[in-house]
């Protein structure tokens, strides 16, 4: 069994600890630089854990980095096999003006064409930057200035209720 006495020896405050047969007598001052050492320990091994996790963190990011481009060779190496069936001389993307974008929403040969384009080089590491990259490439400047999701706000159309925004959204 182990104790802590504190006991009064030749006029000096003394810390006895005794364990079965052995027995030791410290004073206040080092069992007080034995605390703060212990206590710096656990700060160190605190330090180091939170240090692990950050790095974890980083990892997990990588692998789904990895991940995502580990799918995109996959995807291009099997588009790669259909790519002779499209003709993307059918489209003409970027659509400039709302008359290619009609014309784009009524021919479903040319959206199928754009699917496959969308599918083959809309790809990055977020959603956010895919959107971008294929919004970039299908919609000019322009044009897009004419749209937003709900159609509200003076005579802007409603990009949400097109099947151009059904592809771009379902391919992301």
């Amino acid at each position: 069994m182990t104790y802590i006495a504190a006991t009064d020896l030749q006029s000096q405050d003394q810390l006895q600890y005794s364990d079965h047969n052995n027995t030791q007598y410290y004073t206040i001052h080092d069992m007080v630089n034995m605390m703060q050492q212990m206590s710096h320990k656990i700060m160190s091994v605190y330090n180091q854990m939170t240090f692990n996790q950050k790095e974890l963190s980083i990892i997990k990011l990588d692998v789904i980095k990895n991940q995502e481009l580990l799918t995109e060779v996959i995807d291009r190496s099997r588009l790669q096999v259909i790519d002779n069936s499209f003709d993307r001389s059918k489209i003409d993307i970027p659509l400039l003006n709302m008359d290619q974008l009609n014309a784009l929403e009524e021919n479903d040969e040319q959206k199928q064409v754009l699917a496959h384009i969308i599918r083959r080089h809309g790809k990055s590491f977020d959603a956010k930057r895919t959107t971008y990259q294929i919004m970039k490439m299908v919609i000019d400047n322009r044009l897009a200035e004419g749209l937003n999701m709900g159609g509200k706000r003076g005579e802007k159309r409603a990009f949400g209720r097109l099947a151009i925004c059904t592809l771009i959204i379902g391919n992301n």
